[in-house]
This record gives structure tokens, sequence and C-alpha cells, in this order.
């Protein structure tokens, strides 16, 4: 914050398209924003630092060309590497005659970004569960986008790890467009319960990364009560707003910022014009709306530097005002005599502001390090198993037979493996697998367990237990993701061979005799692979309930090509539409489990019978979930490798 301290080639100034007063109407909800304070701190000492964006369709780039570089991340990740670059790109730029000072001060500020991802508790020791995460040196700022089109916070929840860079130090989260718009000011919605999840998620990340809400607005979207577009209430901000209020996290607003202009269709710029930021279809900004986002969240770091600065002046100029008075006749008659009054005043008046620096900063500390409040939602906490989207290689080391066998231990390494394997890339995984199934990719990135004979067997071990007082909450929804595709695939079986039960019943259903008969019968779950409706393959998911346990094994059984789902009386003209591509076979891809979250979610669901529903990421699991943590890993490491060659040339 000093200007003494500043880095050459730092410059938060830039030339803004929209005015002064629309850009502060859209910081919605400013507060103590301690981490993201810390976080420009460490940016202004020359750190690289590592930024995550989630979100749908519009962070992902619809509406600027389906790229997200394109819209309001990629300008702030722009504009970060051009005003404020580390440390070790900037004494790249300007040569040799720094670079000693430089690598000095940027392994500095490497050890401070070391221990901040230790996940150290309020006391100072490691936080229960936390493990050193350890970043190589950037060059630059890294910043990755996993938001992931047509999904709402619920799918990004349950599959975080698949969607983060490693070690992140700021998320940006875009969700007010894609969730639910109708408030829910008990937090009873399920989609209200999963975005507070991911929030705190987020905010117990080994990294403790500053998380800022980005909310988006369709202004033509229609209304979900047919009352037609253009509504001001019209996306799921009031319910963000409360949660930003509640967590401590800044939030920007583009509705806040525009709807005086757009909803009079008038503007004194041309910039906050409806035409020219809503021009990309009926739920996404075009990039005059993109535009706009980004000038919000430039106007927030601006204002936080540009407080903190004022704050430390006026403290330190507040306490050289002391000093001076009180020592004002002695430093008279020493400065008369001596004539260096003026010297040691501008020293008295550095001290004080490197002291008062500081106490700000410590201030801060105390403040970002408070441990997180009760949920807003009944019971609504984070878990704390790890990861609850376990695909690629966490599910590798799930499955009994593949390099591990049953036993006591097993959960627990099998916990251990899911809370470290984004650290290793799926094609490292070892080749073992049950009798009858290979562990592949097929050359397309998608990880499984692939069989290609019926009565084939897999065991997958996994607690589906939950902490705290949830584990007594009945129920969970849990969902299998599986290949499903066009040609040669076939279907298998799922049950629940032993430690808990499968498809509902348990608590929710104890007082009832008929219920409990009913639950006790041998369930089973047929999940077909054979879609022969359409040309495509995807990573479906097929939902069931399970009860929560400590160690839970399910049992999947290939059973080559399907019965007809409608039996014998299935008319030829239905069946020629279910096999309008390919034939079924006897292949059948496994390629994940989807642990639930939320007792509730599973008592909503209670109605739908025995095969639960209302999973955590509805019909099928993207692409981008298959691949957005490897290129994560691969942007920071690539900014990695940068550092090496420039470290090499200097030798």
């Amino acid at each position: 914050m000093a200007r003494n301290r500043r880095i050459p080639g730092h410059s938060l100034r830039y030339n803004f398209s929209i005015p002064l007063t629309r850009r502060l109407a859209g910081l919605s909800y400013v507060g103590h924003a301690a981490r993201l304070r810390l976080l420009l701190q460490r940016i202004r000492r020359g750190e690289a630092v590592v930024v995550g964006g989630l979100g749908g369709s519009i962070t992902a780039g619809q509406g600027v060309g389906l790229s997200w570089t394109r819209g309001w991340l990629g300008h702030l990740a722009a504009w970060m590497n051009a005003a404020a670059p580390p440390l070790a790109a900037t004494a790249a730029r300007c040569g040799g005659a720094a670079a000693g000072d430089t690598s000095v001060r940027a392994a500095a500020g490497e050890a401070g970004s070391r221990e901040a991802l230790t996940g150290a508790d309020a006391d100072g020791g490691a936080a229960p569960g936390r493990q050193l995460l350890l970043r190589p040196a950037l060059t630059r700022h890294v910043v990755h986008s996993g938001a992931v089109p047509g999904t709402q916070s619920s799918y990004v929840s349950a599959c975080l790890a698949q969607h983060l860079p490693p070690a992140p130090d700021l998320v940006l989260v875009e969700f007010a467009v894609n969730d639910p718009p109708a408030p829910s000011p008990a937090y009873a919605d399920p989609s209200r319960r999963a975005f507070e999840r991911l929030l705190r998620k987020l905010l117990v990340l080994p990294s403790r990364p500053a998380v800022v809400l980005v909310n988006m607005y369709a202004h033509n979207a229609p209304a979900p009560d047919g009352s037609g577009c253009c509504k001001f209430w019209n996306n799921a901000e009031r319910d963000f707003t409360e949660l930003a209020a509640h967590y401590g996290l800044p939030s920007v607003s583009l509705k806040a910022a525009v709807w005086a202009d757009t909803a009079a269709n008038t503007s004194g710029s041309e910039a906050l014009a409806a035409g020219a930021l809503f021009n990309a279809g009926r739920y996404h900004p075009g990039p005059g709306g993109h535009v706009v986002a980004f000038e919000l969240l430039l106007t927030l770091l601006q204002e936080l530097a540009a407080a903190d600065w004022r704050m430390a002046a006026a403290a330190a100029a507040a306490a050289a005002a002391r000093q001076h008075h009180d020592g004002a006749s002695s430093t008279s008659t020493s400065s008369i005599s001596s004539g260096s009054g003026s010297a040691e005043q501008q020293q008295a008046h550095d001290a004080a502001a490197v002291q008062a620096e500081a106490e700000l900063r410590a201030a801060f500390e105390a403040e970002a390090a408070r441990p997180l409040p009760p949920p807003l939602g009944a019971e609504n906490w984070e878990p704390e198993r790890g990861s609850t989207c376990i695909i690629q290689q966490e599910f590798h080391a799930l499955v009994v037979g593949s390099g591990q066998e049953p036993g006591p231990g097993l959960q627990q390494g099998a916990t251990a493996a899911v809370a470290t394997a984004t650290a290793a890339t799926a094609a490292a995984a070892p080749a073992a697998a049950p009798e009858g199934w290979q562990w592949t990719d097929e050359g397309r990135g998608k990880w499984g367990f692939v069989a290609t004979e019926a009565g084939r067997q897999l065991r997958i071990r996994v607690r589906t237990e939950l902490d705290g007082p949830r584990r007594d909450r009945g129920d969970v929804v849990a969902q299998l993701v599986y290949l499903r595709g066009y040609d040669g695939m076939g279907a298998a079986t799922l049950t629940c061979e032993y430690g808990c039960s499968c498809g509902g019943g348990g608590a929710d259903s104890a007082d009832s005799a008929e219920a409990a008969a009913a639950a006790a019968a041998p369930w089973r779950l047929v999940v077909d692979g054979y879609a022969g409706e359409r040309q495509v393959t995807v990573a479906a998911t097929a939902d069931f309930t399970v009860s929560q346990a400590a160690d839970c094994v399910l049992l999947l059984t290939t059973l080559g090509p399907a019965p007809p789902t409608g039996g014998s009386q299935q008319s030829d003209a239905e069946v020629q539409r279910r096999r309008r591509f390919g034939t079924p076979g006897s292949k059948f891809k496994v390629m994940g489990i989807l642990l639930g979250e939320d007792p509730a979610a599973a008592a909503a669901a209670g109605a739908g019978g025995r095969r639960g529903g209302g999973g955590l990421v509805d019909a099928f699991l993207r692409p981008e979930s298959l691949v957005s943590a490897a290129v994560a890993r691969n942007a920071t490491l690539q900014a990695a490798v940068g550092a090496a060659e420039a470290a090499g040339g200097r030798r």
C-alpha cells in the first residue's frame, strides 16, 4: 500500500466505458472483504495468484463467441497480467539488473503463499483434515474458467473439485441467472441449499480463497410467472445478496448498475443502452454486458485498494501527530541545533506508515481467520468427507479389486485418495481392474471401467455417511455415472450388497409396516447404457437413494442387451424408435458415483418412488467435468514452465 513499496509496472488505472456513479451502484455488497483485501496486498507485493471462475453459460462465453476469454472473466485475466504483473514477469521484462533482488522477493512471496495453503486454524495449527498444498512459482496470474453451460450451482457444488484450479486464491461465482429466481426465506429450496453449500466449500478450501459473487442479469429472459420479460426481480440475486452479507463476501450486480438506464431504454451513455448490453438472446448478455461486469469487478478492486491506502495513511498521520505532540519541545530544540528536523520527521512518518499498514493487515487477517458462521439453511453444512463427485482417478480408488481389496482400512484409504487425487491425472491410474473389466478412456478422456460380456461384476466401496447431526436425518440421493450411447451398449443392474440399503425406506419409513416390508424386498436398479433415439454418447446418471453408512458396498452386474422397457407389449414402432441409431450390445462402462450431501433432497424426492430422483447433476455429467480439472492443472504448469525457462535463461 505504501508508495515506497509499489511494484514497477503496476498501475490500477483503467479507461472505463461507464460512469463512476453506475459502477458504484453495481457494488451491491462490499462488507469487510478481508480475504480480498489481503489478496490485493499480495498482488501489489508482486505475487502471482490463481483465479477460478464458476458459473453457467454466461461465464462459459455464450453471447461472446463461445469463449470465456472474450467475456468478463477473460477481460479480468488480461487486465491482471497487464496492470499488475507478478514480480517474475516484471523482472523478465526489466532484464538482469533487478533479477537478483526480484528473485529473492519472489521467493519470499512464494513462501508466504505456501504458508497460506497449509489450512491453518484460528490457533495457528493445521486445521483438521487439511494437508499442505504446494504449487510451483508462477510467471503470470493463472485464470481458469470452470463454467459449465446449462447448469445450476447444484451441479458445480457437487463436482467442485473438477472445476477449480489447484489451490485457488480467488474464486468468482456467477449463478444468479441460472439458479431459480423465486426467493427462499428459510433456505429450504434445494437450489438455495446447494448454492450455500458451494459457498461454504469454497471458503473452507485449504488455500482459503477470497470469494466474490458476480451477479449477472438476463434482461430479455421471460419471468417464470408468465408476466413477460424485463423484470428487475428475475434472477436469484435477492437470496444471493443475503448470503453475501452472512458470509462477508463482496458482490457486484449487473442489473443494479444498468437498470436505471435499461428500464427506460434510454441512457446518457451508449454503453448502458439495453441494445448494447443484452444483444445475445434472451438469457445471455452480449459483449457490452460482459464489459460492464468486468468494470464492476475492477471498480471493486480499485475501491478496496484506495480505501486501504486511505486508512493506512490516516492512521500513520495520526500516529505521527501524536509523536510530534509528545516530543515537540525536545524535537524542536534538537532540530534547531542540528538542522535535521525535516529528515527525522520524514523517518518518523515512514515508520508510522509501516506500523499502520501492519496493524491494518493484522486486523483483516484476524477477520479472515474467523470460523464460518452456521449455515442459513437448516443443518446445511458442507461435507467433510472430500469430493462428492467421484469420477476419473478418484473413482478408480473406490473399486474393489482394482489394486485394493476389502478390509477395514479400505474406506479410509479411499477417502484419502479422493481428497488428494486432484493432484494426479487419470492417466496415471494403475492398470489393475476386476476380472472382465478394463480401466480405459478409450482415447476420449472419459475414464471408466468397461466390460464387454454379460455377468461381469464390479464392487464399489464408498462412504455414504454425512457428518454431524445430518447423520441421523435419513437417506441421501446418489447417482451412478455411466456411459450412454447408441451402438453396442448394454445394461447392468445395481444393488446394495452390504453395509447399506438402497432404493428408499430407512428412517423415513420405519413407522410403516407396509413400507418396511417393501424396503426389505430385494432392490435392484436396471441401468441401460443403450439409447438409440439420438446419435450421441454422454456420461449419463442414474438416481437412487441410499442409506447413510460408513462402509457401503454397491454391486454392479452386467446384463448384456437390456430387456424392452415395455415388456412383450411394446409395439414394433416403439422398438424402432428406440433403435433408430445403432443396436444394443453387451458393452457397459461405469465412470463414477455422485454422493448426496443433503438428506432434505432425498426426502423431497421420496414421493418419486424407490429410484430416488432429485439427484445432484440432473440427467448427465457434462463433458467439462471430465476435462476441466486437467485443463486447470495444465494452465498452472504452463505458467510454472515459463518460470523455469526464465530462470534458465538468466543463468
